[in-house]
């Protein structure tokens, strides 16, 4: 089930990543998260969940190589969430 999610999230990402507006933003997030659970038959909830254990599972990975990126892509420190994962990617899309 991750892998599709992944797939299906990547794909919202890239059709995201010409914009900024923080409110347009948490609608899209709220609106992907849907659709993704409705293409398989699960809940938002669930999605979300999923996500937010696939982004745990990497922000606990103690390879230096990978921290660094974290501490990139995320420079504030704190643990990041799903929508904020989408928001530091669809800039590094961007760039």
């Amino acid at each position: 089930m991750t892998i599709i999610f992944d797939c299906d999230i990547i794909n919202f990402i890239t059709k995201i990543k010409n914009f900024n507006d923080g409110e347009f933003m948490k609608r899209k997030y709220s609106k992907a998260i849907k659709e993704i659970a409705r293409q398989n038959g699960v809940t938002p909830e669930s999605v979300y969940e999923e996500m937010q254990k696939a982004i745990n599972t990497g922000y606990n990975n103690l390879d230096p190589t990978i921290q660094e990126y974290w501490r990139r892509i995320l420079p504030d420190g704190e643990e990041p969430n799903p929508e904020k994962i989408i928001e530091a990617l669809s800039k590094e899309i961007k760039s």
